[in-house]
């Protein structure tokens, strides 16, 4: 196979994948971010989607944060807002501990003339979930490569039964 074919093969592949991820998102809700604002975008997500799988849920916003976001292109927003939401995804899969309190922090900052959003849990630890019907870990994976295109970076930082830090 040459490399026009396997380059090929390996769109079909990523389309197919990323297909198949939008199937999963829930469709109750427009979670528009240029009518919303991002921060509100999240939140209503949140809100909507997560919160009975948290016991709590913490945000801290910088207060320059929404102005810095503002001035990305709608695209890298989207695809910062579905980063996140494969994060949280993950979190209200896998991060559960029985008999503990499942706090889900998320943190809006802005330092320098860059962003940085960090979803933090106090769970099991990304990759030490006991559950049967573990996931691929594409999800993250795809959206690793999406910020990466952007310009971005999605990072992983866990410990068994510390915290979890994307």
């Amino acid at each position: 196979m040459n490399n026009y074919s396997e380059s090929i093969e390996l769109i079909k592949n990523a389309h197919k994948k990323i297909s198949n991820m939008l199937k999963e998102i829930p469709s109750t809700t427009n979670y528009d971010i240029s009518k919303l604002g991002f921060i509100d975008a999240i939140k209503l997500f949140v809100k909507n989607d997560f919160s009975k799988y948290f016991d709590k849920i913490e945000w801290k916003i910088d207060k320059d944060f929404a102005d810095e976001i503002k001035k990305l292109p709608n695209l890298t927003q989207n695809i910062i807002f579905y980063a996140i939401a494969e994060a949280i995804r993950n979190a209200s899969k896998y991060a559960k501990i029985e008999n503990k309190e499942l706090v889900l922090t998320i943190n809006f900052l802005k330092k320098d003339d860059k962003i940085q959003i960090i979803i933090m849990d106090n769970g099991v630890g990304y990759g030490y979930s006991k559950l049967q019907n573990k996931g691929s870990g594409n999800g993250l994976i795809l959206h690793s490569t999406l910020m990466l295109v952007i310009g971005g970076k999605l990072d992983i930082e866990s410990e068994k039964k510390i915290l979890s830090q994307k």
